[in-house]
């Protein structure tokens, strides 16, 4: 308060003093606050190309893994089904670089604007240099012919050895991005908080300096009356701007401070612009925190998706790995047997062989016995003293035809049963020759006892050629049964090559499912860090919700 000795000149200069001060102040606090909601209003304005951005760089990541899976694809597919994959395949690719050109160069249809900073620009080059020979195999794989060539197995094998690090590199650019909009966040709450408290400030100099203008008026005599009136005002006016000063502080932003005349009603009316600006961007803010919120809550259930996916595509990889590990086990059975029967056909084909050869010597032998008998026949047309005994003879000779007829039979049915074991056809034809030895045996007592016969009979000549008669038929039936192991001996030799044919086509199925089972084993790798990959997206995507909900409960305090 000025001593009521001060002269007015004192007084009118502390007067102006002041005024000049407050309009400075208002001033200030008016540049102040314009350049303040000039530049959240571009933070928020530039959050909304930045959850555009991040959402494109996180759709890179999962382009990534998908166009593995796809390519992977191509070696279970057949006819119109392999197009229709590579079609996909080539889709994915191409939104694969159209979202990385929109993030190097910019992109008004994706709403992405070009990345600035030199982290973003650094990490872009990185995912880029990762992604053109990533890009060359996938083209490879795509117009190999088949599944099985060494180009398409090559490729895959380099994707499925580059896909995490293709993964981690996108992962790497939405994390800079994140930090980056969550850089502008932050030093758009700084700058809000810096408004009010400057405001604040403001708002007591004004009272400062009302009070100054106050004691000045009351000092002044001749002024005394006005200026308390006046003085009462200002008072009433500033306690009613501090009051909403004070509430604005505590956070409701729906104060409105009355708006009168004078520069109280500037104040006011300034200070009601202020608080409509600030609810609007805290509004702004807030409506911006959760559509960020809303778009993480669906990135984190499409990963959970992905986790749930991938964790069951492992699990059916792996049943399908089992499965054709059996048929595997299951076509080498077949493969072994098919060797151990084409080992026994061919056993077969010998035994016939030999069977044949010894058919073939009896039939000799036979033809040697039927030149005995005739020769013997001509013999005993002299025989006269001994017709007795070359009837004894003779008969001895009938009784081996006989047995000869029987043991050819015989040699036919084991010739027949000989398809695996050749031994009782070797007994019938020992047996043949036994009896050979022995019809040689009986001519040559028939030639002894001839050269002592003086008589011939024609009834030992009748019966010797009964005998060479039987003799004849039982060298046809020993000729057929040659014929027939013959044939057995081209069916064997048939039946070896087809089953040795079956045994190499067993070989060659072992080795197909052999590669079918590395294919589907180096799929589930593929699907078990496709999973490993969503996970740590998930995890990224939980904390980033976790952000977005922090920053939407610190906006919820404020009344609007």
């Amino acid at each position: 308060m000025l001593s009521p000795a001060a002269s007015p000149l004192t007084q009118d200069t502390d007067y102006d003093h002041s005024r000049r001060r407050l309009f400075t102040t208002l001033a200030l606090n008016a540049v102040f606050n314009i350049a303040a909601v000039g530049v959240v209003f571009y933070t928020v304005y530039d959050q909304r190309f930045n959850a555009r951005t991040i959402d494109v760089a996180g759709r890179e990541s999962t382009l990534s893994q998908s166009m593995t899976l796809q390519a992977l694809a191509l070696s279970r597919v057949h006819g119109a089904e392999t197009s229709e994959v590579s079609a996909d395949l080539r889709r994915s690719v191409a939104d694969f670089q159209a979202g990385l050109e929109a993030l190097d160069a910019g992109s008004a249809e994706l709403g992405v604007r070009r990345a600035a900073s030199a982290e973003v620009r650094l990490r872009l080059a990185q995912l880029r240099e990762l992604w053109q020979p990533f890009h060359d195999a996938i083209e490879v794989a795509i117009a190999s012919p088949k599944a099985t060539s060494p180009e398409y197995l090559i490729a895959v094998q380099y994707l499925r050895s580059q896909s995490d690090d293709l993964l981690e590199a996108g992962n790497r650019v939405v994390q800079q991005l994140n930090a980056e909009a969550g850089a502008d966040t932050t030093r758009m709450i700084a700058l809000v908080a810096a408004a009010l408290a400057i405001n604040l400030i403001l708002a007591g100099l004004v009272g400062g300096l009302a009070r100054t203008i106050g004691n000045a008026l009351g000092n002044a005599l001749a002024l005394k009356r006005r200026i308390e009136s006046d003085n009462a005002e200002l008072q009433a006016g500033i306690v009613r701007i501090l009051d909403a000063v004070a509430r604005a502080a505590d956070g409701d932003f729906t104060v409105r401070a009355p708006v009168t005349e004078g520069a109280l009603g500037n104040i006011a009316d300034a200070f009601n612009q202020m608080m409509e600006s600030i609810g609007e961007l805290v509004k702004e803010i807030s409506g911006l925190a959760g559509r960020v919120n809303s778009s993480m809550v669906v990135i984190s259930d499409h990963s959970r998706e992905m986790v749930a996916g991938a964790t069951e595509q492992a699990d059916r990889l792996g049943d399908t790995s089992e499965l054709l590990k059996a048929i595997n086990l299951s076509i080498a059975k077949v493969s072994e047997d098919a060797t151990i029967a084409a080992s026994a056909a061919k056993r077969t084909q010998e035994s016939a062989h030999s069977g044949s050869d010894s058919v073939q010597n009896v039939v000799h032998g036979m033809d040697v016995l039927r030149a005995n008998v005739q020769a013997g026949a001509k013999k005993v047309k002299v025989l006269g003293d001994r017709s007795m005994e070359i009837t004894a003879i003779v008969g001895t000779i009938a009784k081996i035809a006989e047995q000869t007829n029987m043991l050819a039979l015989n040699a036919a049915i084991e010739a027949a049963r000989a398809g695996e074991h050749g031994r009782g056809f070797s007994v019938v034809a020992e047996q043949v020759r036994l009896l050979a030895e022995r019809a040689a045996a009986a001519t040559q007592e028939i030639e002894k006892l001839v050269k002592t016969i003086q008589i011939e009979t024609n009834e030992s000549v009748q019966a010797i050629e009964q005998q060479t008669q039987v003799v004849e038929e039982e060298a046809g039936v020993v000729a057929r049964a040659g014929d027939a192991l013959v044939q057995i001996q081209e069916v064997s030799t048939q039946s070896a090559e087809l089953v040795t044919d079956i045994s190499q086509v067993a070989r060659r199925q072992v080795e197909s499912a052999n590669q079918a089972v590395r294919t589907v084993e180096q799929v589930g790798e593929i699907a078990r860090r496709t999973m490993n990959g969503a996970q740590r997206s998930l995890g990224v995507t939980d904390e980033l919700t976790g952000l977005s909900k922090a920053l939407l409960g610190t906006l919820g305090r404020f009344k609007l």
